[in-house]
């Protein structure tokens, strides 16, 4: 600044700019001056008074600091000065604290002089750069200084009589008007304004006005009142202290409004600032925490590390790695937070350590996810990895290094994960896995994996691509499981679906696949199959007698000795039970078929070893042959029917099947199905067959014999339909239905008083309804209801029935025999039953078989045996009754041997109740 009585000033207090008119208050050169501290030149009494007014200078937003002290001049004196400094530091153009002074040596020490020096007075305000107006109690002016002309661009006489306000934006009028009406009455001093004035050129100017009362003219003898104002250009400092504000302003915006929260602490951690978003970071108002120790608001465990990080922040290292503390929220709950720290405890305008905190509670608890997901990964027996889309591995898990058996880090070829897929799984990976990936960035099934030891093993894979911000695969990650052992589960399953689990042959399932293949393959190739149903013959006495564990001992070796008597292209399968079917392709005529049927019987020729006990046991084979069009069903119904020909031909032999055999099944499936609705229908009835004394002639019982009124067939006899009950079950309704009709035909009798009502009623018990839970109670229930003699109801038992299980038939007819009835054993001398085993139970009378009857008088061993029950009865106490007597030869016989009782055709034939009563009016005829 030319002329001017200023210097500048860098912030550590050197002189780096001095004007003449200073250099020439100090008396020294200015070159002399240049470089200077300030403190240097200050009066030592003044010093401290200077520093004071230095670092208020420092500290100040741009304002002028008032400086007034004793500076040393070249010649060793001290001159008095006084001014004002100016912080223009942050203004690039200036970058130094303006310090303008005046030299007030001769007014303290010489006032009279300095009043007397007017001379010198007006130079000094002609020369001075700030600018005097003296302005009327009119606010008119009445002088300008050559500065002041100068600031409004105009000459100072073209001012005079012009009204200072003229001069002053309207926008700064509210500003300027207080201060100069507070100075026209008197009040005060006005303080300093800073307004806009007009130049002459239209220009706006900055200036910094202080007002003031002035007594006493201009002149010495003048005794007028005058306002002098004092001008001073601040354009330049004020556009720098806008530009300073607008880039505080902005810096404000940016820090408040930022992600990060900034706080400025002191030395001792006290919170000197900080900015509002700390309220969403902590829940803290900046007033609530300012002033406040900021270890207060750190968790315990973490003050030692934070302290030794504001240790190294305060050592002026620069900015330190981050630090993560946990710091109190204001609700209580603790948030993780990372610090990072800088020193500016030096620096004036800040003279505190500046952190910058972030909220990291989202990544810390993210990167708690990613080391419990790596924990689960590394725990997992599952394989889990990460590669890259060219198959490069960037990670494998604990599981995926011991499967693989290899050092990664070593044999660095071995992460391309193509080594480790066989051609199959790898085709795939080509194909569908990359086309999935793509598409829906996942893949899941079945690969195949090579295990370090050269083992194929098969895993269950899942693939999921991952892409990068293009939509490009960039990896690929897969988490794949060992299934050896699922899917040899999967085999064993399939196996087990499809064989028998007690002889491992294929079971009826895998048979019929294997018959419908045959078939297929004898139609293209014109030749035929056989199918051959093996069916054990009297099986169901093994089971009774020795168990059901030596039963199948025998099932296992019946099945070992078929599959050694067979060709291996023949099968060989249980299809339940005591049954076996037998499939042979390629077969040339019906000789080859009978040959594989005598090799299977010869199979059994040998008797079946059970712990010394030898089991002889036959099969019945029935034998269907199937061509081009055959179905697998109707061929193994086919050699069903056939097999159940063989059995009732005699068992243990072969039998071909027919078109005949087909219509007697189909006629036996009708007769069952009606069977089954016969007692529904009302189509049973009971015929009564008499039995006569011998001795007396006459009638002392009758026998109830069903018989089946069928709608079509007409009366069937019990011989057609009795076995088709037994084998499925229906004799247990059907006989409650014969005891309940019978005890209802008793009570009949008794109530109209006839002469049948003497006559005890015989019904035939099936071993089916013996061995049935209820059987007893409801007959307890038929023997109590009514007028009722239990003792008049015979119940017969077949003896084989009894010997099937001698323990539960002694208990049972136990029971029997407790309600009161008679027991009559059936078929006797059939059943092979020990006189020690009929002595157990508790029966009344012996029936003896027609078949040995029937040989009376013509087989001298029928003779015998009759012979031998009716004495066996007399002995036991017995009553011995003879059935199927149709000739006079048989009925004299059993008269000679002592038997007591005796029906049959020559005595009286089966009838209906009502006949009966006239039929029993006869007597048994004379001998001839």
């Amino acid at each position: 600044m030319p002329g001017a009585s200023c210097c500048l000033i860098a912030a550590d207090a050197t002189l780096t700019s001095v004007t003449p008119t200073l250099a020439l208050v100090m008396g020294a050169p200015t070159d002399s001056l240049v470089g200077r501290s300030l403190f240097d030149l200050v009066h030592p009494d003044d010093r401290s008074a200077m520093i004071r007014a230095w670092h208020e200078t420092l500290q100040g937003d741009g304002d002028d600091t008032r400086i007034e002290c004793r500076l040393r001049d070249g010649a060793g004196g001290w001159r008095v000065v006084e001014g004002h400094a100016s912080n223009l530091l942050a203004d690039p153009d200036i970058d130094a604290v303006v310090v303008h002074l005046h030299d007030v040596t001769e007014h303290q020490l010489a006032n009279d002089a300095l009043r007397l020096s007017e001379a010198r007075l007006r130079s000094i305000v002609d020369n001075s750069t700030d600018g005097l107006v003296l302005v009327d109690d009119e606010s008119r002016v009445q002088w300008a200084s050559p500065a002041a002309g100068e600031i409004l661009g105009y000459e100072p006489a073209a001012v005079v009589g012009t009204h200072v306000l003229d001069f002053v934006h309207p926008d700064d009028l509210d500003a300027a008007l207080p201060s100069l009406l507070r100075v026209v009455e008197g009040r005060s001093i006005g303080e300093p304004v800073r307004v806009r004035v007009r130049r002459a050129d239209g220009e706006w100017r900055w200036v910094e006005a202080l007002t003031r009362r002035f007594e006493g003219g201009v002149a010495p003898d003048e005794a007028e009142t005058a306002i002098v104002f004092s001008l001073r250009d601040v354009t330049d400092r004020v556009i720098a202290e806008l530009a300073r504000q607008e880039s505080e302003l902005r810096f404000r915006t940016v820090v408040q409004n930022s992600y990060d929260v900034v706080a400025v602490i002191d030395a001792t951690a006290v919170i000197k600032w900080v900015t509002p978003n700390v309220l969403r970071l902590l829940g803290w108002t900046p007033v609530e925490i300012e002033g406040t120790n900021g270890l207060d608001l750190v968790h315990p465990d973490d003050h030692d590390d934070l302290a030794v990080a504001l240790a190294e922040y305060a050592a002026g290292e620069g900015i330190q790695e981050p630090d993560v503390v946990k710091m109190r929220h204001k609700d209580g709950s603790w948030r993780h937070v990372e610090i990072v720290g800088t020193d500016f405890l030096n620096h004036p305008g800040i003279e505190g350590i500046a952190l910058n905190l972030r909220g990291v509670d989202e990544r810390i608890a993210a990167e708690a996810d990613r080391q419990r997901l790596i924990d689960m990964f590394e725990l997992t027996s599952d394989l889990v990895l990460i590669g890259s889309v060219e198959g490069r591995l960037v990670y494998r898990n604990r599981s995926a290094e011991k499967f693989f058996g290899v050092d990664w880090a070593r044999d660095d070829e071995r992460t391309n994960l193509a080594r480790w897929l066989t051609p199959d799984s790898l085709g795939r990976l080509d194909t569908e896995v990359g086309a999935a990936l793509a598409q829906g960035g996942s893949w899941s099934g079945d690969l195949e994996l090579v295990r370090g030891d050269g083992r194929i093993v098969p895993v269950l894979a899942q693939i999921l691509g991952h892409h990068d911000a293009d939509g490009n695969l960039a990896y690929v990650s897969s988490i794949t499981r060992d299934i050896s052992e699922r899917k040899a589960f999967e085999l064993r399953l399939q196996h087990e679906a499809s064989h028998d689990p007690l002889t491992g042959l294929p079971n009826r399932t895998l048979l019929l696949d294997r018959l419908t293949v045959a078939l297929a393959r004898g139609q293209r190739h014109g030749g035929s199959v056989a199918v051959l149903f093996c069916d054990l013959d009297h099986f169901k006495v093994v089971n009774d007698s020795l168990g059901h564990g030596q039963g199948d001992r025998v099932i296992v070796e019946v099945a070992r000795r078929l599959q050694s008597e067979l060709r291996p292209e023949d099968t060989v399968s249980r299809f339940g039970g005591d049954e076996f079917v037998i499939v042979c392709e390629d077969l040339e005529d019906p000789d080859e078929v009978q040959a594989i049927a005598g090799r299977v019987h010869s199979a059994f020729d040998r008797p079946f070893d059970l712990d010394g006990t030898d089991v002889h046991i036959g099969v019945s084979i029935g034998i269907a042959l199937g061509h081009g069009g055959s179905d697998s069903e109707s061929l193994i119904r086919d050699a069903d029917a056939a097999m159940y020909r063989a059995k009732a031909r005699g068992r243990n032999r072969s039998q071909f099947f027919e078109p005949y055999i087909w219509h007697q099944a189909v006629d036996r499936f009708d007769l069952e199905n009606a069977l089954r609705q016969a007692v529904a229908r009302d189509e049973l009835l009971l015929y009564y067959q008499p039995v006569f004394d011998l001795r007396t002639r006459a009638a002392v019982g009758v026998e109830a014999l069903v018989r089946w009124q069928h709608p079509d067939r007409g009366l069937i006899l019990p011989g057609e339909f009795i076995f088709l009950a037994e084998e499925t079950g229906l004799v247990v309704p059907l006989g409650a239905w014969v005891i309940n009709e019978a005890a209802r035909q008793m009570r009949a009798w008794q109530t109209d008083r006839s002469p049948l009502a003497d006559l005890w009623l015989a019904v035939n018990i099936s071993g089916r309804q013996l061995e049935h839970a209820d059987f007893v109670s409801e007959l307890a229930e038929v023997t109590t209801a009514g007028d009722f003699d239990p003792e008049r109801l015979h119940l017969e038992i077949t003896e084989s029935v009894l010997m099937d299980d001698v323990e539960y038939s002694e208990l049972t007819l136990s029971r029997l025999k407790a309600l009161g009835v008679k027991l009559a054993v059936d078929d006797f001398g059939t059943g092979y039953s020990s006189l020690s085993y009929l002595r157990r139970f508790p029966v009344d009378s012996l029936k003896v078989d027609r078949s040995f009857v029937d040989g009376l008088g013509t087989e001298p061993g029928d003779s015998t045996i009759v012979a031998a029950v009716v004495n066996l009865a007399q002995t036991l106490g017995l009553v011995s009754i003879a059935e199927g007597v149709e000739n006079v030869r048989q009925r004299d016989r059993l008269e000679e041997m002592g038997c007591d009782l005796a029906q049959g055709f020559l005595l009286a034939e089966p009838m209906p109740a009502a006949a009966l009563a006239h039929a029993l009016a006869a007597r048994i005829p004379n001998r001839e």
